[in-house]
């Protein structure tokens, strides 16, 4: 299963996102492809009052893990704050002990055979095998250097690089001034801040921004 809504809303830390999705009927324990839960989610981005909300009230289970083999309090000491590391260390402290089953049980791990290797005396030598091959048969080499290996080979196609950048004269400290002025001219000084966003992005924005304020 792929991230549901309450995953994103956990990671991102909305608690009002959050309580109208647990509200809806939300699963509060939702497993992800690699194990995560809701609450895994919210321990990754150390969001404490969405954390707090799905133990309260959301009825959200601690005792999950990963694929990784993590629990919810061992992600929360790579990732979230001290103070959300000690609320879930007293949440855990207080969970009912697991009864021993034969899942729980670890079996008794038997000793391995040792395999002897079987000795190898110095002075045993091995027989040596008839390949078949005259006496008078010897191994020639011909050691050739690359270039006249080339000259003897024929291509079918001609070999052309091409180059991926287009060799031309690169720009002087000036035309990168003078490029720069004409961009500000053309899109406007908010260019060159952080910020910037693009018309269509920012009329978004600013929509969304006057529905919340009304």
């Amino acid at each position: 299963m792929k991230w549901t809504p309450l995953h994103h809303a956990c990671h991102s830390g909305r608690l009002d996102v959050v309580a109208h999705l647990v509200e809806a009927g939300a699963d509060v324990n939702a497993i992800s492809l690699n194990g995560g839960t809701p609450i895994t989610r919210a321990i990754e981005s150390s969001a404490f009052d969405v954390v707090k909300y799905l133990l309260e009230k959301g009825g959200a289970k601690l005792r999950t893990e990963t694929r990784k083999g993590k629990t919810p309090l061992e992600l929360s000491h790579d990732w979230s704050d001290p103070n959300l590391i000690s609320y879930l260390e007293e949440k855990f402290s207080k969970l009912p002990a697991l009864k021993k089953t034969a899942k729980n049980q670890k079996a008794k791990k038997t000793p391995a055979k040792k395999i002897e290797s079987p000795k190898v005396t110095t002075n045993q030598r091995s027989p040596k095998k008839n390949i078949g091959l005259d006496s008078s048969f010897k191994l020639t080499y011909n050691l050739e250097r690359p270039a006249s290996v080339l000259e003897r080979m024929t291509f079918d196609n001609d070999a052309i690089f091409y180059s991926r950048n287009v060799w031309k004269k690169q720009m002087t400290t000036r035309d990168l001034i003078r490029q720069r002025v004409e961009q500000r001219e053309r899109n406007g000084w908010e260019i060159d801040f952080d910020d910037f966003k693009m018309p269509f992005s920012k009329n978004i924005s600013d929509k969304l921004i006057n529905i919340n304020k009304t």
